[in-house]
């Protein structure tokens, strides 16, 4: 009988070890994309939370990219939130620092959206979050970033965002989904914020979103009458930096 107590001493051990142990996760290919697992992240403008190697990142490294101001994306989950990680060279004297999340929130790449910048064979997705006026506030002081809103695709599946065909985004009616945090340093900006997986239609255990980033330079008016927002950066990125990466993949709990 001790002997069979000893047994099952040793084996909730080995339970509590492996409940509190992270998934070592499988590489998911090139340019540092990792599956993820649950990690704890705050919103507090603080960084060393997002340290983990295991946290599925993509950075620009030594790539020549046509989009080089986005040098690293990182994003992970726990039951209730979606987060990310971004570091961006700012160019001199900007003052608007706008950027977009596109997120493959059913892990289907022939539903959703698609876009050059990503491989239409590995992305299809369904919300675009978004801040229009950004992060950036006089040059040097990060902005908190109140104008966070998300679409939905309205837009047939497997046509090109801003392509013929494309019908564009409708924003769900919420509010408050989001927490932002981040600090400009050097001509870097470091951002963090988080989204509700309910506004993503992610709430599934278990479930394995993709996501990727652009962020765009200093908007110019446009002489039809529009404001201009070339592409700054976008990330994941190919080797080669002509685009048609796959987005990077993390897997919720």
């Amino acid at each position: 009988m001790k002997k069979f107590y000893l047994i099952l001493t040793a084996l909730a051990m080995v339970g509590m070890v492996s409940a509190c142990k992270q998934d070592n996760p499988a590489e998911q290919g090139g340019n540092g994309k990792k599956a993820g697992n649950s990690f704890d992240i705050k919103i507090d403008g603080q960084f060393d939370d997002w340290k983990s190697a295991d946290i599925p990142t993509a950075e620009l490294g030594d790539i020549e990219y046509e989009y080089p101001n986005l040098l690293v994306l990182k994003s992970c989950g726990d039951k209730d939130n979606l987060y990310f990680y971004l570091e961006v060279k700012l160019d001199d004297e900007q003052e608007w620092a706008t950027f977009g999340i596109y997120v493959d929130s059913d892990n289907d790449p022939l539903t959703g959206g698609v876009s050059w910048l990503w491989s239409k064979e590995g992305a299809g997705f369904e919300y675009n979050i978004e801040s229009e006026n950004g992060f950036l506030k006089n040059h040097t002081t990060y902005a908190h970033m109140e104008d966070m809103k998300c679409y939905k695709n309205l837009g047939p599946d497997g046509v090109e965002v801003w392509g013929d065909g494309w019908l564009g985004w409708e924003e769900p009616a919420a509010s408050g989904f989001d927490e932002n945090a981040g600090v400009v340093k050097d001509g870097i900006a470091y951002v963090e914020f988080s989204v509700l997986r309910n506004i993503i239609n992610a709430k599934k255990a278990g479930a394995t979103v993709n996501v990727s980033a652009v962020t765009f330079r200093q908007r110019t008016w446009n002489d039809g009458g529009w404001w201009d927002w070339p592409n700054g950066g976008a990330l994941p990125a190919s080797e080669d930096g002509v685009g048609q990466a796959d987005m990077l993949s993390v897997k919720l709990p």
